[in-house]
């Protein structure tokens, strides 16, 4: 069943624009705590003999990869940018090893460009948020998903959201922070969300 909800989500973000990427597990010592706040007591997996300093840490989350990602595109001109991917994070708790699925969107650029009527759109927080909700819709899960405003570490204080499902958080939405964008080389406005398809399933 799990599988036939995943399927769901991908077909549905591809039809959507999206494409899916698979970024890799391991992140360097710079970014390895960005977008952790749900985990900020678990411990890191480490490499004994890593082959680069980019690769040392197992990552608590795939929205950074993304970040990474999306710079790479924007220095080979790409302005326009919409990603998904479904992957696992692994993580200390506090002695055991755990393992969670997670859902992850971003985004940046125009979301619609029409010449022939001038109607341009800028992706903006509104629009990723819309996705997630589409999303819950589809899985006939939307009345009971609660979007609550946060201060999320790493998000526009005042365009962020966590998700919260039957008042679980499963996940959050945002606008990456101007200074998180900097530190990433990204000269635009980027957005994200990361969902938790293990709490999501269950």
């Amino acid at each position: 069943e799990k599988i036939i909800y995943r399927e769901l989500i991908k077909k549905f973000l591809s039809d959507q624009g999206y494409q899916e990427i698979i970024t890799y597990s391991l992140v360097s010592q710079k970014i390895k705590d960005d977008f952790c706040f749900f985990n900020e007591n678990y411990d890191f997996y480490q490499l004994l003999a890593p082959k680069s300093e980019n690769h040392v840490y197992y990552r608590q989350s795939t929205l950074s990869s993304h970040l990474q990602t999306i710079a790479h595109n924007l220095a080979y001109k790409n302005k326009r940018i919409f990603f998904f991917e479904i992957n696992k994070i692994y993580f200390k708790s506090p002695h055991t090893l755990v393992e969670e699925e997670l859902l992850t969107i971003s985004g940046t650029g125009e979301a619609i460009i029409d010449s022939v009527h001038g109607l341009n759109q800028n992706y903006d927080f509104f629009w990723i948020k819309g996705i997630a909700e589409a999303i819950f819709q589809n899985l006939n899960i939307i009345s009971e998903i609660k979007f609550v405003p946060c201060s999320n570490k790493g998000f526009h204080p005042y365009q962020s959201v966590n998700i919260l499902l039957n008042k679980i958080n499963i996940g959050f939405i945002g606008k990456i922070h101007p200074l998180i964008d900097k530190k990433y080389q990204i000269n635009q406005s980027t957005f994200g969300a990361q969902i938790s398809l293990t709490k999501l399933f269950s």
